[in-house]
Order: C-alpha cells, then sequence, then structure tokens
C-alpha cells in the first residue's frame, strides 16, 4: 500500500521536473530572440504603395544555374564562384545527407560518382 504511494510521489517528481524542463526550454527560445541563421540573411527594405514597409530577402543574381548540369563539379563551382564571389560554394555527393536549413549565401553542387553534377545548382 504505502509502495503505490511512493511510486506515484516519484512519478509526479518526474513529470514536474520534465514540465520545468520544458518551460525554461521555452523561455530560453524567446529570449534569444531570432535565430543566428535569420541573422545571416540579406534583406532589403521595400516600400509599396499601400504606404505599408514590407521586409524582402534580397538574392542578388542568379539563384540557380541549370547550364552546369551534365558537366564537372570542379566548372560549376569556379564559374559560380567568379560571378558571385560572395556565395558558399559546396561540392556534395548526391546521396549524401545533408541539412535542410536554407541559406541565401550558399550554393551546393550535387555530382556523381565520376564528378558530375546531377542537380540543378541552386541557392539554399
Amino acid at each position: 500500500f504505502f509502495g503505490f504511494f511512493s511510486q506515484e510521489r516519484t512519478s509526479m517528481r518526474t513529470s514536474s521536473s520534465i514540465s520545468l524542463f520544458a518551460a525554461a526550454l521555452v523561455l530560453a527560445c524567446v529570449a534569444l530572440g531570432p535565430s543566428v541563421a535569420d541573422a545571416s540573411r540579406r534583406r532589403i527594405h521595400v516600400s509599396d504603395d499601400s504606404g505599408f514597409d514590407l521586409d524582402a530577402e534580397q538574392a542578388p543574381g542568379p539563384t540557380a544555374w541549370p547550364q552546369f548540369v551534365g558537366s564537372t563539379g570542379e566548372e560549376a563551382k569556379e564559374a559560380i564562384e567568379a560571378e558571385s564571389p560572395e556565395l558558399k560554394v559546396f561540392i556534395t555527393p548526391r546521396d549524401a545527407a545533408v541539412t535542410m536549413d536554407y541559406r541565401t549565401d550558399r550554393v551546393r553542387i550535387f555530382v556523381d560518382e565520376s564528378g558530375k553534377v546531377v542537380k540543378v545548382p541552386k541557392l539554399g
């Protein structure tokens, strides 16, 4: 009988700890504000005719390079870096695991085993 109450108290203590941890995590996220990834995005200020001011992401120059599909990854990388030196260009195996975050300063060039570009290189 007393063992039951002991287990119930332990269970309540564990759920309280989890609740406190979750609350602390939410508060930390709110306190940190926008993520670092948001800060690295380039933005421009746009004002439309309605009088509202809008912030829109800026992607100067091309955002995709379909002409490089079938060429070597090195050729594509050199050309993209020459055209847009501010971009970080990566040659990546087509089956590689990559992060899914969207970055306006990154281009991934997916290549096959022979080093040929197999997907359209694009910002992201």
